[in-house]
């Protein structure tokens, strides 16, 4: 291999390593709230065992994040379609959430954006596939609050 190849391949490695790491410090898990803090966007993720297993049609869901008690904290809320994006990463498949996250089902949950007054957004923990369903269906359900 041309010495000028080996160097751009180096170069490529360190950036790819640079950048992982740097998500990977974006996020970190308190074990005894089960929750997962994202530094970079000031957001704090439910991360117990019924963010894996609540499945709810779309106004239940947010209904449920906002009368959500859990970690001391009262002021959780559905996520939009930007906020659920971002703890997803497709290079972990098969579930595309991010590894710091414990409590998951590789399935869909929903984002509390609307597609229309009858379809909402959610997100695909599988593939980081996003899609619109009837807000009727039920889907997952993990809350978020602003973690200031």
């Amino acid at each position: 291999m041309p010495e000028f190849m080996k160097r751009t391949v180096f170069l490529l490695m360190l950036i790819h390593v640079f950048l992982f790491s740097a998500q990977a410090d974006e996020f970190y898990r308190d074990e005894v709230k089960e929750v997962v803090i994202d530094t970079k966007r000031n957001l704090m993720w439910q991360d117990d065992i019924s963010a894996r297993g609540t499945d709810k049609s779309y106004e239940d869901a947010k209904a449920h994040c906002e009368n959500l008690d859990f970690a001391s904290y009262k002021d959780w809320y559905l996520p939009n379609l930007d906020e659920l994006k971002s703890i997803i990463k497709a290079e972990n498949y098969p579930r595309s959430i991010l590894k710091v996250f414990n409590n998951v089902y590789s399935d869909y949950y929903w984002s509390s954006s609307e597609y229309t007054a009858e379809y909402a957004w959610l997100v695909l923990f599988i593939y980081e596939d996003v899609v619109y369903y009837h807000k009727r269906d039920t889907n997952f359900v993990r809350c978020v609050r602003q973690s200031k």
